[in-house]
């Protein structure tokens, strides 16, 4: 992202007043048993706070704290050691610290960038880790129950999941075979021509239940 880049972003839609309204985004997570809290605020060109918090043996640590503007825009703990001010200095105010953190190898945050790199799946509204990916995951093991207990727990009225397989028919299998070509990102690419004359690339993991 250049230094005057807005930051990409899609506001609330289902309230018209908050469109113009910063986002919020805030996540728990484990890494390596080790529970930690980080989130950020952004509006559409710069970020306006960030945190981290860790809790070893379940007591809250401050790690570090961002507020923009102010005077005293970052506070580091003692608890987070490395070169804070440094990376601090390098970071723009459209970037994450974290992000930048883990570009300028600090040890203790690196763990906490893999994670949301490697470990955290995103949905977009591009349609990609769909519902493939989704039967995968729940019936992975150990996972069922965690699922089935966050699902009850969002109080959604769900009170079961089951999947069901279905054989792909082979004239559906011959009629969308022609429109799938190689993607560059070593996934199955489906072009689709939209009304607008365009084409869309709707990728997919799914693919395999197509394959012959």
């Amino acid at each position: 992202m250049e230094p005057q880049s807005q930051i990409p972003r899609q506001p609330f839609l289902l309230d018209s007043k908050r469109k113009s309204k910063p986002s919020l985004f805030e996540v728990d997570l484990l890494v390596s048993n080790d529970r930690y809290t980080y989130g950020f605020t952004i509006d559409s060109k710069r970020v306006l706070e960030e945190w981290l918090y860790a809790y070893p043996q379940g007591k809250k640590q401050s790690w570090f704290v961002r507020r923009s503007p102010g005077a005293h825009e970052y506070t580091f703990s003692r608890f987070l050691t490395g070169e804070n001010k440094s990376i601090q200095a390098l970071t723009r105010p459209n970037s994450l610290f974290l992000s930048a953190a883990a570009q300028n190898n600090h040890r203790m945050l690196i763990p906490i960038f893999e994670w949301f790199a490697k470990a955290m799946i995103f949905i977009d509204q591009e349609g990609r880790n769909d519902g493939g990916r989704a039967a995968l995951t729940y019936r992975g093991s150990g996972t069922q129950d965690l699922i089935l207990e966050m699902v009850k727990n969002s109080d959604l009225g769900v009170s079961g999941i089951d999947i069901e397989d279905k054989q792909t028919s082979h004239e559906l299998k011959k009629a969308i075979e022609p429109l799938w070509v190689d993607d560059p990102e070593g996934m199955a690419a489906l072009f689709v021509s939209l009304p607008s004359g365009t084409a869309r690339s709707l990728r997919t993991s799914t693919y395999r239940f197509l394959s012959r």
